[in-house]
């Protein structure tokens, strides 16, 4: 007979805590089985994992059943399913070998409901009878059996230990506590496990850990609010530096960013942002669904804004790496999960195809970001009569621990890019929502075990005597976030222009895996000369590794072939430059590529030599060769080392999408296979085929990826928003390597851009007798408006008089004015220039197509919005400082900078003479010019992307940058700084408003979702 309790009835007074794991007053009914949460368990089912119950913990959930008094839902459900009761309790999974002096993966799990009569288990407790369904019965505890959790990350703790399971029991439909915090439970957590002997405390006082937060149906309720926690906190950091910048103070840095945290206080830090999210059916409602999606395009655009800043292709393999990554995961049941992850996918989709967000990005780049944010439909999981939904099974999945979905994820942390090994078809072939008909692939191979790695580093570890403490943009995986990625230096003869970024990514995967901060690539692709040199240098040598007939043990039958001319050539008595040069010649008759693998394409083929004396001392280089080797057969195709023959680590990857960093530079001619042994070692069979780090979607324009090179900046042409064919890297463009007739046209202030028109156009405008009052828009309010005055104006030549009538209460007003009657013709002849202008026409930050922001959009929320311009502002390094007058948009900034250096190269000064304008200076001054052509209320410098240059000169005097004069604005069009602008100003990213030639603003193609990255809910 069950006994109801009170719902409401909270634990009872405070007892002294537990001095060892289990819960107090466990279920040990023999009809239960034999206590699972009783007291710890080792090795629990083989996992080599230590199941502990924690109790007594003062943070989470504190209620002993569910509050829930309705029909479907209520405390009598979860008494009639178990008799433990759930306040202040969790289950603990600790992996054997767990170091906690090294980075940490924290995988916080929560459960769905658990008080309705349909719900199978009651979370984590026991229940009172084996849960029987699909014709078997389940093991009393749900993480055990039903969910597989243990099995699950046991796939991934079997040879790499760093990931610590913690499931926190709740209570009804989902409750963890009034005030869950993902941190400073965890901390309670740890705390817990050190009083009952169960952790060690770590040395240096506090612990470096990485959250996943995981979340089974209406688990995913807490996780809505951790999420849309980290939204607001996104929201509060930009407000709190735009009020330091205003008080003249360093901005605040954020108060977290995703990436391996140390405790203050405690053991972890109380604000855990998660670097991955797990949602099992998790997604319950547009609420959700919303701040999910939110979530996602927060840490896209922070990515993307990293990205287009950054142009050294390690850090931008780094600025991926660094990203966050989801895995959804839903059953192939039709209903409500169906319709909410198929939006989910569609919003994550759009993100990279819209221009404005990150379509813009490079192939390469966009497919490991791409990667990282996956919703996966689990084809086989749906409701059997008689058994488990669908959603019930979400958890476990199907087939083999390995074929898991949790497993799926946690795969992830070290591998976003791999092929899944889910049971039904491969990743990219998602049925039809609702479809459980979708064929499955055959049965994967098993994969032979990784060699275990006592001690490992967590997948996204770094050095193992530095743990990190916090993470930014350009954070690596894990702990690397907080000191960096892992330095990766070339050798003098190591050529940097033949590795992808991409094999970038990999190297520093293997040496975040292998906790190793550092190492040099002594050898990349060579050229036969390089080939010859390298050879000649082993066989000649007296190492460990060096000699003939060693390298004879290395080579293939085409390498013994070199040996032997060097063999011929040495017992001739030849010198060591005749000896080479032989062995080039003897290298080019039998094909590069037969030779070594170092001579193959390095588009197709990424060679490295890595110096072991870099890597540090043996166990060190023991590390560094199990994480490579885990890697063969998916990322890495080939290892060869000193062990087995070669006198480096020698590693072989094909380079994401078949594209190089400098690719146009490599070798030609240089294909084929390679001629060396591979070392007699083991390694592990060869894993069902996973796509590349980086490589390509289907791509139907068969276009070619590029790995993560400087991106381009590109431009729109004139009037049709197309891209240009010209482009130029803001290294490049403008860099002193005009015509010598350029620069002369430049610099000569006689000489204006009106050339740059065909000769017709040109000389009809220079025949134009212009008066200042020509400037478009401009006029002047005639004060005397006698009958004699009007006239005398009417008979000026080149001047129009023209009534302005207003109404008002007493009656109606006339005003006068006068202008000058070529208005049309000095906008037409500014138009003609902006189109001519190499890399395109105007591209307005405050309207039109390539808007930032328009002045409707602004006016939705004014403060709000001048708080995040204002928290991006910087000053420009080498401009003086005058307040906020001269600052920019920090993406602007060093894009000026750039600018201004090319420039200079050219004999040509750059310089600001107004940036940033707040907006109620940029309404007064608009007020007091009184021309809407020129200043606006809501101006492009109010959002810090527009500049006033400075165009006078010493040669050019008597001229102004106002916008009232057309005989001054025709002067400007030959000040050398404009004419500069004119020609590489696209090239930087920098756009003229077509009226002013002194007004330039920031805004490359694609730039709008680099300006809102930092806080992408503001975003219009």
């Amino acid at each position: 007979m069950v006994t109801l309790l009170d719902p409401s009835v909270q634990r009872q007074p405070p007892k002294p805590a537990r001095t060892s794991a289990g819960w107090a007053n466990a279920d040990t009914a023999a009809g239960g089985g034999p206590g699972w949460n009783a007291a710890a368990r080792s090795r629990v089912g083989g996992t080599g994992i230590r199941r502990i119950p924690v109790d007594d913990l003062s943070a989470g959930n504190q209620l002993e059943w569910s509050p829930n008094r309705g029909e479907r839902s209520n405390a009598a459900h979860e008494q009639a399913d178990t008799k433990e009761t759930a306040a202040g309790r969790a289950i603990v999974l600790l992996p054997e070998g767990l170091d906690v002096d090294r980075p940490i993966d924290v995988l916080l799990h929560l459960h769905g409901y658990t008080d309705r009569a349909g719900d199978p288990a009651a979370g984590w407790r026991q229940a009172r009878t084996p849960v029987t369904k699909d014709q078997r019965a389940y093991k009393p505890v749900r993480d055990v059996d039903q969910d597989r959790i243990l099995a699950q990350v046991h796939t991934v703790t079997k040879s790499n230990p760093q990931t610590l399971g913690i499931l926190p029991q709740g209570v009804g439909h989902s409750h963890f506590g009034k005030n869950f915090v993902p941190g400073g439970y965890v901390n309670e957590v740890i705390r817990r496990l050190e009083e009952i002997k169960e952790l060690p405390a770590p040395k240096s006082g506090s612990l470096a850990v990485n959250l996943i937060l995981s979340a089974h149906s209406g688990g995913g309720h807490t996780v809505r609010k951790a999420l849309a926690a980290e939204l607001a906190q996104a929201k509060a950091d930009t407000r709190a530096a735009a009020k330091a910048k205003r008080a003249g103070r360093e901005p605040p840095a954020p108060t977290a960013q995703p990436g391996a945290a140390g405790g203050t206080g405690g053991r972890v830090a109380p604000v855990l942002n998660p670097v991955q999210v797990v949602l099992f059916e998790a997604i319950n409602n547009a609420r959700e669904l919303t701040t999910v999606r939110d979530w996602v395009y927060l840490h896209l655009n922070r990515t993307r804004a990293a990205l287009d800043a950054e142009t050294n292709p390690i850090l931008k393999a780094w600025i991926i790496i660094g990203c966050p990554t989801l895995r959804a995961y839903r059953s192939a049941t039709n209903g409500m999960y169906a319709t909410l992850y198929r939006d989910l996918t569609i919003a994550i989709d759009r993100w990279f195809t819209d221009p404005s967000l990150g379509g813009q990005l490079e192939p390469g780049a966009k497919q490991l970001l791409r990667d990282r944010f996956r919703v996966e439909v689990l084809h086989g999981v749906v409701s059997q009569p008689g058994g488990l939904s669908g959603h019930e099974q979400v958890v476990a999945g199907l087939g083999t621990p390995e074929q898991g979905p949790l497993a799926d994820a946690l795969a992830a942390r070290s591998d976003p890019s791999a092929s899944n090994l889910l049971k039904g078809p491969p990743r990219g072939s998602q049925a039809a929502p609702g479809n459980p008909k979708a064929p499955g692939p055959k049965k994967a191979p098993k994969q032979k075990k990784a060699p275990k790695q006592k001690k490992a580093a967590a997948a996204g570890s770094a050095r193992a005597d530095q743990p990190p403490t916090g993470s930014g943009a350009a954070a690596s995986t894990g702990a690397a976030a907080a000191v960096g990625a892992p330095a990766i230096t070339f050798g003098r003869r190591a050529r940097r222009d033949t590795v992808a970024a991409s094999t970038l990514t990999v190297l520093a995967q293997i040496l975040t895996t292998a906790g190793i901060g550092s190492a040099t690539i002594s050898s990349t692709a060579r050229t036969p000369p390089d080939q010859a040199r390298a050879m000649y240098a082993n066989l000649v040598g007296t190492g460990a590794n060096q000699g003939v007939a060693k390298q004879r043990a290395l080579y293939g039958s085409a390498g013994d072939k070199i040996i032997d001319e060097f063999e011929r050539l040495r017992d001739e008595g030849g010198a060591p430059a005749e000896i080479q040069a032989g062995m080039v010649a003897r290298i080019e008759s039998i094909g590069p590529g037969k030779v070594s693998k170092h001579l193959a394409d390095p588009a197709t083929l990424n060679v490295l030599d890595i110096a072991p004396t870099s890597l540090g001392g043996s166990t060190a280089i023991a590390r560094f060769e199990a994480a490579a080797e885990a890697l063969v057969g998916t990322q890495v195709s080939r290892l060869l080392t000193p062990g087995g023959g070669d006198p480096a680590e020698h590693l072989e990857i094909k380079p994401a999408g078949d594209g190089v960093v400098g690719a146009t530079d490599a070798p030609a001619g240089q294909g084929g296979s390679a001629g060396r042994k591979p070392a007699k070692r083991p390694v592990a069979e060869k894993a069902p085929e996973k796509r590349l780090v980086g490589a390509r979607a289907k791509n139907p324009a068969g276009e070619k990826i590029t790995a993560l090179a400087p991106e381009k900046v590109r431009t729109p042409t004139p009037d049709a928003g197309a891209q240009a064919s010209t482009t130029a890297t803001t290294a490049e463009a403008g860099s002193g390597t005009g015509s010598a007739e350029t620069k002369a046209w430049i610099l000569d202030v006689t000489r204006t851009t009106l050339e740059r028109l065909p000769k017709k156009e040109r000389e009809r405008y220079e025949q134009i007798p212009w008066n200042d009052l020509d400037y478009p828009g401009a006029s002047f309010r005639i004060e005397d408006t006698s009958a004699e005055n009007l006239l005398a104006w009417r008979s000026k030549p080149g001047y129009e008089v023209f009534d302005v009538t207003k109404k008002t209460k007493k009656g109606e007003v006339v005003t006068w004015y006068v202008r000058g009657t070529h208005q049309k013709d000095a906008a037409a002849l500014l138009r003609a220039l902006s189109a001519r202008r190499p890399g395109g026409g105007e591209r307005r930050v405050n309207t039109g197509p390539n808007a930032i922001l328009t002045k409707a959009q602004f006016r939705a929320d004014p403060d709000a919005f001048d708080d995040y311009i204002i928290s991006q502002l910087v000053d420009p390094p080498g401009e003086k400082k005058a307040g906020t007058r001269k600052m920019i948009n920090k993406h602007a900034s060093p894009q000026f900078v750039a600018m201004r250096e090319a420039a200079a190269k050219d004999g040509v000064s750059l310089s600001i003479g107004n940036a940033f304008r707040e907006r109620k200076r940029a309404e007064t001054a608009a007020k007091k010019k009184g021309n809407r052509f020129s200043t606006a209320s809501y101006s492009p410098h109010s959002l810090g992307l527009a500049l006033d240059l400075n165009l006078r000169t010493k040669s050019l005097k008597d001229v102004d940058e106002v916008t009232t004069r057309m005989t001054n604005t025709m002067k400007l069009l030959g000040a050398p700084a404009y004419k500069w602008m004119f020609e590489h100003g696209a090239d930087f990213g920098f756009f003229q408003y077509r009226n002013e030639p002194w007004h330039w603003e920031y805004n490359p193609s694609g730039f709008g979702a680099t300006f809102w990255a930092d806080q992408p809910g503001l975003a219009p």
